[in-house]
C-alpha cells in the first residue's frame, strides 16, 4: 500500500471541501430556483384569482377602480408600500422591547440601528405618516398609508392605518 504524503494529504482535504462546498450551493441554487417559481405561481394565481375578480366587478359602476386595482405598476407599488410598513412596524417592535415606549420620531429607528433608513412611498417620495399617541412613554401609535389597488393582502384601495395591533385594511 502506497503512504500519501503529509501535503497530498492537505490537498486531498481541500479539494474535498470545495467538493462539498459546490454541491451546497448547487443546493441553495436549486432551492432558490424552485422557490422562485413557487413564488411566480402564487404570483399568477392571485393574478388570475384579481383578474376573475375585475371581470365581476366589471359591471359595476365604480370604472376608476377597477382600472387601479388592474394596473400592474399601481399594484407594484402597493407591494412596495405594504412591505415598507411592515419594516417599520418590525423595527418599532423590537425598538419597543428594548425601550418599552415607542419613539417620537421614525428617525429614533435610524438612529439606534432598528432601519438603515426611513422607507419613504414609492410614488411620491414621502415619508409615511407615523404619529405616536398619547404623551411619553407612548405606548401606541399610527402608522398611515394609502394604497392604490385592491390587490395586495385584501387591504382595500384607500387610506390606512397600521399600528401596533397590526396591519390592516380599515381606515
Amino acid at each position: 500500500m502506497e503512504e500519501i504524503s503529509e501535503e497530498e494529504q492537505q490537498k486531498r482535504k481541500f479539494t474535498l471541501i470545495i467538493i462539498i462546498a459546490v454541491i451546497i450551493l448547487a443546493i441553495g441554487l436549486v432551492f432558490m430556483f424552485l422557490r422562485s417559481n413557487l413564488d411566480n405561481s402564487e404570483e399568477a394565481n392571485n393574478n388570475e384569482a384579481a383578474n376573475q375578480e375585475s371581470t365581476a366587478n366589471a359591471n359595476s359602476a365604480d370604472a376608476g377602480n377597477i382600472n387601479a386595482s388592474t394596473n400592474p405598476v399601481a399594484r407594484t407599488r402597493d407591494v412596495k408600500r405594504v412591505n415598507d410598513i411592515k419594516a417599520i412596524m418590525n423595527a418599532l417592535d423590537s425598538y419597543y422591547g428594548d425601550n418599552s415606549q415607542y419613539p417620537e420620531f421614525l428617525t429614533a429607528l435610524v438612529d439606534n440601528g432598528y432601519l438603515g433608513s426611513i422607507p419613504q412611498d414609492p410614488n411620491s417620495g414621502t415619508v409615511y405618516s407615523y404619529t405616536p399617541i398619547g404623551s411619553a412613554p407612548f405606548q401606541s401609535y399610527d402608522l398611515c398609508y394609502t394604497l392604490e389597488t385592491n390587490e395586495v393582502e385584501n387591504i382595500a384601495a384607500g387610506e390606512h392605518c397600521a399600528n401596533q395591533n397590526g396591519i390592516t385594511g380599515f381606515f
